[in-house]
C-alpha cells in the first residue's frame, strides 16, 4: 500500500513538472499567439456585426466588366473608369494599357465584332457650346483613346443615356461608362469595309529599323478578313512623301515606304502575287507642306483595295 501511494505521488509530481515545462515552451514559440480562452469565450458573447459594419471595413467595388451582347462578361479588371460632376473628362484607371490591349486584341481576333460604348449623363450636363450630353462628350473620348492606341475608330460605336445617379463627396462616380461586345451592325458592315479598302497609315517610317505600330498590325487583321469575303480584289500601295529634298529624293523614300509596308503584308500572311507598290513622292499632298504638322500628314501610306 506505501509503494502505490509513493508510485501516484511520484506521478503527480512529473505531471506537474511536465505540465509546467509545455506552458514554458508554448510561450517561447508562439508568444502573443498562445489562446487566451477567457477572452475568446468573452468574444463569442459579443453580437455579430452588423452587414453595414462589414462593408465599411471590408469595401466590395464592383470590377469594370466588359460584357457581349448577352450580357456574359467577356472581361473583368479591377479598376474602373471614373467620371466627375465637374466636366465631361474620364479619369483612367492604372490598368488602362490592360484595358486597351484586351480590346485590341479581342476585336482582331472577332472581326465580325464591334466595341459599343455608352456614357451616362444628368439632366443638366450638356455642353452648351457643341449641344452634346456629357454622356455623348465621354463616350467619344474613351473612343479616341482606344483610336490612339490603334484600334479603328470603324469598330468602335458610341451612344449616351440619360442616368439619375448621384456623384460621391468627392464629385466622382465609377458607373457612368458601359463597354459592350457586340455583333457589327449590318448598317456598319459597308464602312467597315470601306475604311479597309481605303486606308491610310502614319507609321514612324523616319526610325531606322521599321517598327509596326498598333494601327497597321489591326489593319493586317482587317485586310485578311476583308479579302476572304472579296477575294479577286487586289492591293494597291502608295508611298507619300513632304516637299522637303528634290524629286528624285522623295520618290526614292517614297518607294522604300510602300516596299517596306508590301514587304510586311507578305510576311503577314497577305498573298504577294495581289501586291503592288509605287512611290508618288511629294504629289498630291494631303495637307499644307508649311507647317510641321502639315509634313507630318504628307509622309503617309495609302493603301486601296479594288
Amino acid at each position: 500500500m506505501l509503494n502505490f501511494v509513493k508510485s501516484f505521488l511520484m506521478f503527480l509530481l512529473f505531471a506537474a513538472i511536465a505540465l509546467t515545462l509545455h506552458q514554458k515552451v508554448s510561450n517561447s514559440i508562439c508568444g502573443d499567439c498562445a489562446t487566451d480562452h477567457s477572452a475568446l469565450s468573452e468574444h463569442s458573447k459579443l453580437p455579430p456585426k452588423s452587414a453595414s459594419e462589414h462593408k465599411n471595413k471590408y469595401p466590395n467595388f464592383r470590377k469594370q466588366t466588359i460584357n457581349d451582347s448577352y450580357g456574359n462578361a467577356v472581361f473583368s479588371f479591377s479598376e474602373r473608369l471614373i467620371i466627375h460632376n465637374k466636366n465631361a473628362a474620364i479619369k483612367y484607371p492604372d490598368s488602362l494599357t490592360l484595358v486597351n490591349k484586351s480590346i485590341f486584341d479581342y476585336l482582331n481576333n472577332n472581326q465580325q465584332k464591334e466595341l459599343l460604348i455608352t456614357g451616362s449623363y444628368l439632366s443638366h450636363e450638356i455642353n452648351s457650346n457643341t449641344n452634346k450630353n456629357w454622356g455623348q462628350l465621354r463616350a467619344l473620348e474613351l473612343k479616341y483613346t482606344l483610336v490612339n492606341y490603334g484600334i479603328s475608330s470603324d469598330r468602335i460605336s458610341t451612344s449616351s443615356k440619360l442616368g439619375n445617379f448621384k456623384y460621391n463627396s468627392e464629385g466622382n462616380y465609377a458607373y457612368g461608362l458601359d463597354l459592350k461586345l457586340q455583333d457589327i451592325p449590318l448598317e456598319n458592315i459597308k464602312k467597315v469595309d470601306f475604311g479597309v479598302a481605303n486606308k491610310v497609315l502614319y507609321s514612324k517610317f523616319s526610325s531606322k529599323s521599321f517598327i509596326p505600330d498598333n494601327t497597321l498590325k489591326e489593319y493586317v487583321s482587317a485586310l485578311k478578313n476583308h479579302l476572304k469575303k472579296y477575294p479577286n480584289k487586289r492591293v494597291y500601295i502608295k508611298g507619300y512623301t513632304d516637299n522637303i529634298g528634290t524629286r528624285e529624293t522623295n520618290h526614292w523614300f517614297g518607294m522604300q515606304r510602300a516596299e517596306t509596308i508590301r514587304k510586311y503584308l507578305i510576311e503577314n500572311g497577305i498573298p504577294k502575287r495581289i501586291i503592288y507598290a509605287k512611290s508618288r513622292g511629294s504629289r498630291n499632298p494631303a495637307a499644307t507642306n508649311t507647317t510641321y504638322e502639315g509634313r507630318s500628314k504628307n509622309r503617309r501610306i495609302e493603301i486601296t483595295l479594288k
